[in-house]
């Protein structure tokens, strides 16, 4: 009954109530965008929230190409390697030769990225769209597990590589293949570890981002473990980007902060909470520009919906009192106003959905926003909210004036 009447009110005031869906759901949809944004800020600050930020070390070396300053920087990684206080994981990139052959050219590669299990597992914060990460995924006999990148492979795919004999600088020119099963889809705007560059002072922006940006031209990157028990057998395919992790364990003393100290002063060396604090100042910075946007916005978002809850109030009030004079009470008279806001609210989320689709498929919003469970929480607070002010605001106009007037001034 109280869902009948409900419908009764939204098909009084058709026009009325139409605009209104459209307002609510613009509204809705302006409000996730300012959301997202914010989110993309935060973004690269929580794809770093399981590391140990003040016992961990993002380090490149000096860069110089002479034969001695190579030797002099493996060295250098050896003494952390052997210091029993230091945890090092090297990061391996570049990119794979598939085997398939595409129609467009001979050629078609993919991007990877590789660490050990222990960084590896790190690098998961949430950003699987589907399947599992490649540290907890049941291994595969004869394949490696691999995350990969939206858009291009799902969960199951098998992935074929030929790898380059070139790399171990032999007589040998047999191709080799490797084998790779995908265990799990990263959404293309998470923003995740990929090296890219070194120097001092830096950023994590400059060691993290959105993983669509890591793919390049290559349409796609994969994640996976050196320490994969299939990939240890062509560990040797796999070149060192000349960056690695260093993490401070619980066996960690003096000799241990000599050594990083060390790294520090013969390459680039810099603390993962140095370069979060950096982060958050630029982040900070970054949203105080988008505040006057997202206030005004915000502001006449509000205005108006309150204005035209109001007039809608207004135009209903002969309805409302008729219920009233048939014998509703006040308790009878919020379930309706309650079943026909909620319909309101159902229609606009509706609307909603189908305005965030057609962005996102027409690439709009995708490299402006960073969806979470902030948007949901967010949207569904204001939906109750808008919900507690169309039950009532009527409720409040009605007692203000008596059912007879109301019937005659309407």
């Amino acid at each position: 009954m109280y869902f009948k009447l409900g419908s009764h009110l939204l098909s009084t005031k058709t026009l009325a109530n139409c605009l209104l869906i459209i307002l609510i759901a613009f509204s809705l949809f302006v409000t996730n965008i300012c959301i997202g944004i914010i989110n993309k800020q935060f973004a690269v600050t929580d794809a770093v929230k399981n590391f140990d930020l003040e016992k961990t070390y993002y380090y490149c070396q000096s860069g110089e190409y002479s034969e001695d300053a190579e030797v002099q920087d493996d060295e250098d990684i050896k003494a952390a390697e052997d210091n029993k206080g230091i945890d090092v994981s090297h990061i391996y990139t570049g990119s794979l030769q598939l085997k398939n052959k595409s129609w467009v050219s001979d050629l078609r590669y993919i991007s990877y990225t590789a660490t050990d299990d222990k960084t590896g597992s790190k690098l998961n914060s949430g950003q699987l769209k589907s399947g599992k990460w490649y540290t907890d995924a049941e291994h595969t006999e004869g394949a490696v597990n691999v995350v990969a990148l939206e858009g291009m492979y799902d969960v199951g795919d098998r992935i074929h590589i030929s790898l380059d004999s070139d790399v171990l600088e032999t007589d040998d020119t047999e191709p080799v293949y490797m084998n790779m099963i995908v265990t799990g889809v990263i959404r293309k705007e998470s923003y995740i570890y990929y090296p890219r560059t070194d120097g001092q002072d830096l950023g994590l922006s400059e060691i993290i981002g959105p993983a669509y940006k890591a793919a390049g031209s290559e349409r796609t990157a994969v994640y996976f473990s050196i320490d994969d028990p299939e990939a240890k057998k062509y560990a040797d395919y796999f070149e060192k980007s000349g960056v690695s992790v260093l993490t401070l364990n619980d066996n960690a003393d003096e000799s241990s902060s000599n050594v990083i100290a060390d790294l520090g002063r013969k390459g680039w060396l810099n603390k993962f909470k140095d370069m979060y604090d950096r982060s958050m100042e630029d982040i900070v910075s970054q949203i105080l520009t988008l505040v006057p946007f997202i206030f005004g916005t915000v502001l006449l978002t509000v205005v108006s919906l309150v204005c035209i809850m109001v007039l809608n109030s207004i135009d209903n009030m002969k309805t409302y009192s008729v219920y009233y004079l048939c014998g509703m009470n006040w308790s009878d008279m919020r379930k309706i106003l309650l079943a026909y806001s909620g319909i309101l609210m159902l229609s606009s989320c509706i609307l909603l959905i189908i305005i965030w689709t057609a962005s996102i498929f027409m690439g709009i919003i995708d490299s402006l926003v960073v969806y979470s469970m902030n948007n949901i929480y967010i949207t569904l607070g204001i939906v109750a909210f808008i919900i507690l002010i169309m039950v009532f605001v009527p409720l409040i106009m009605l007692s203000k004036s008596s059912p007879k007037d109301a019937l005659r001034d309407h």
